[in-house]
């Protein structure tokens, strides 16, 4: 299995806990997930979804590494494919400023 990362505070999650929000569907939950991070996970046990309260977690990874989480999840909707995103601009030397290029 993967993890998907929060993108307030970049803390990995098994991906299959988007399988597991009642109410929702997965591609719901990945939405959700994108804005609310770790909130999201915090809001399942009680449920009730507000979606502008995210993540207030302090960072688990550097400014960079977050920007590429973020950077990850706009380029695809599909969370299977944000670790792989993320990874290549991470690894990649242009990745900072594609990151800052696809966040603006």
């Amino acid at each position: 299995m993967y993890d998907i990362y929060c993108p307030h505070c970049g803390e990995p999650h098994d991906h299959d806990l988007l399988h597991d929000l009642g109410g929702f569907t997965y591609d719901a939950a990945a939405i959700l997930f994108k804005t609310l991070g770790c909130a999201l996970i915090d809001q399942r046990d009680t449920g009730q979804f507000i979606e502008s309260r995210v993540c207030l977690a302090k960072p688990v990874n550097g400014q960079y590494s977050l920007e590429t989480i973020k950077a990850a999840h706009a380029l695809s909707d599909y969370p299977d494919e944000w670790d792989y995103y993320a990874a290549d601009l991470f690894a990649s030397p242009e990745g900072e400023a594609i990151a800052a290029q696809i966040l603006s």
